[in-house]
């Protein structure tokens, strides 16, 4: 083992990649502080979901090199106008902690071993290159509005499951 040390700037993803860690038994190092990683640690993340969690960069995904099945999915206002068990008021309670705020998604195009994806009720997800995913076996696109272009697709000879609904609503 290198023991070299990884520090996560963003905070909100050191605590998903802490929950990460717990799921699989591994105790974090806590000598190390809250956002300081051993390299080790980060090997063993090969699952990520960041479900109706206000992250905002996600730049650093890039320090999870075993990075296999990615999900990404904030709150869908869409489905929450339908409800009809939460009150009028209650439906933007909090909204803004359930989007995830990222602005810029293009770190996922270098996230190479990915093989499996889902993008979900993203705002600001406008396109995507999968040329550099080779292991990519599943790809879901859902309910992002403002998705336009999906590059690559022809390089993604993985590629299995594919679906691509209801993006770009007018």
């Amino acid at each position: 083992m290198s023991g070299e040390v990884v520090r996560i700037d963003n905070m909100y993803l050191a605590i998903l990649i802490k929950k990460e860690l717990d799921k699989k038994g591994i105790k974090k190092n806590e000598s190390l502080g809250f956002q300081r990683f051993k390299k080790e640690e980060l090997e063993q993340i090969k699952d990520l979901n960041i479900i109706n969690t206000n992250i905002g960069e996600i730049d650093e995904l890039e320090k999870l090199p075993n990075l296999r099945n990615l999900k990404i999915s904030s709150v869908n206002m869409r489905t929450m106008r339908k409800s009809k068990l939460m009150k009028p008021d209650d439906r933007y309670n909090n909204y803004e902690f359930k989007i995830s705020g990222i602005k810029d998604f293009s770190v996922i195009e270098r996230l190479e071993k990915l093989e499996f994806l889902q993008i979900d009720n993203e705002e600001n997800l406008r396109k995507i290159n999968t040329e550099n995913l080779k292991n990519l076996v599943s790809l879901k696109l859902r309910d992002n509005p403002n998705l336009k272009e999906v590059r690559g697709l022809d390089f993604n000879e993985e590629l299995s499951e594919l679906n691509l609904e209801h993006n770009r609503r007018r």
